[in-house]
């Protein structure tokens, strides 16, 4: 029974996996696309949801390695501490903040330059994730597939790691070190639009002509304020109500004029690299589980297992079979060894 419930919990979380990458990839594919808010409000929401589902799996594991007394082994051995990088802080620092963003409405555009860049490092560290995908390559609990399983998930686990602190480095470097970077030239542009405005009181002129021409400049410019009247408006109020969301557009302000800005051409340069990141990262975890595991399990563990079951029982005398292309590699040259010494002494044959 217990064993059924565990094998039942594994096949959720590997769905759950399944999911995360499913509504990643679609939720970024929806910024990049412009689709319109809705449909981008219930993507957040589902990936809101996995990762509570995720956070909730790791306080769970934690808390019965903790009353079993094995905390240790889980965190370090078992890479506890990937299912924690993978899961708290991303629902802590980002799905969270996102969904209370999308709630109360609206970004502010002060301090702009980091603060897509670290909603893009929290979505690429959630991609280690993907790494509970391996152990679905290799099926079975015998010694020889564990053996495979647990190179197999070290190597993906490293392939998996230099790609995502890579590309956390990278995306931060973009947003926080680099003066060139998308979001300060941006965050460049709309202080230069917003103080233009302020300085020549286009927002109080009766010369609309002369502000339409210089929001059409800049074409992050949404809308343009005058204390509480509209002065120019880029698009109508149903526009707005289908395409934008409040994580779509961004306020500031000098004295009574206030101006919002267009953040979805930042979001889909955002989401662009993150699929990039998310589709390396896939791409990683099936070629270590189809080519690399398999490489690994004909040419190192099928000969040591052939080798070990001889050894161990008697009456086994099957022959290792040694494939040219690899018969100059150590597992088979032991192999050769047993073949030519081992199974000629238990058939009572001189070797």
């Amino acid at each position: 029974m217990r064993s059924t419930l565990t094998a039942v919990l594994k096949s959720i979380v590997i769905l759950a996996v399944i999911a995360t990458v499913a509504q990643a990839v679609l939720e970024n594919l929806a910024m990049i696309l412009g689709r319109p808010w809705q449909e981008r409000y219930l993507l957040l929401l589902v990936g809101f949801g996995l990762d509570v589902f995720f956070t909730a799996e790791f306080l769970t594991r934690f808390y019965a390695a903790t009353l079993h007394r094995r905390l240790g082994r889980y965190l370090l051995r078992e890479r506890g501490w990937v299912s924690f990088i993978a899961s708290v802080p991303v629902v802590v620092l980002f799905s969270g903040p996102a969904v209370i963003a999308a709630v109360i409405g609206g970004v502010p555009l002060s301090g702009l330059a980091g603060a897509f860049g670290a909603a893009a490092a929290f979505r690429i560290v959630a991609l280690l994730r993907v790494l509970r995908l391996l152990p679905v390559f290799v099926g079975g609990r015998d010694s020889g597939v564990l053996t495979t399983r647990r190179h197999g998930g070290l190597a993906g686990s490293l392939a998996v790691h230099a790609i995502v602190l890579i590309a956390v480095g990278a995306t931060l470097w973009g947003s926080f070190l680099d003066p060139h970077g998308v979001e300060r030239n941006a965050e460049r542009r709309y202080d230069a639009a917003l103080r233009y405005l302020a300085r020549h009181e286009l927002h109080t002129s009766e010369n609309h002509g002369e502000l339409e021409q210089i929001a059409g400049l800049e074409p992050a410019v949404l809308m343009v304020r005058s204390g509480e009247r509209t002065a120019y408006s880029r698009f109508d109020n149903t526009y707005y109500r289908r395409r934008f969301g409040p994580v779509d557009f961004g306020y500031m302000e000098e004295g009574n004029l206030g101006v919002f800005f267009d953040l979805r051409q930042l979001n889909a340069t955002v989401a662009q690299g993150t699929v990039v990141y998310l589709m390396m990262v896939v791409a990683v975890v099936a070629l270590i589980g189809v080519v690399y595991q398999g490489r690994f399990a004909r040419s190192v563990v099928r000969p040591l297992v052939t080798v070990r079951r001889g050894l161990e029982d008697q009456e086994y005398s099957r022959e290792v079979e040694i494939p040219n292309r690899y018969a100059s590699e150590e597992p088979f040259r032991v192999a050769r060894a047993y073949n030519e010494t081992v199974l000629p002494l238990k058939r009572g044959e001189r070797p």
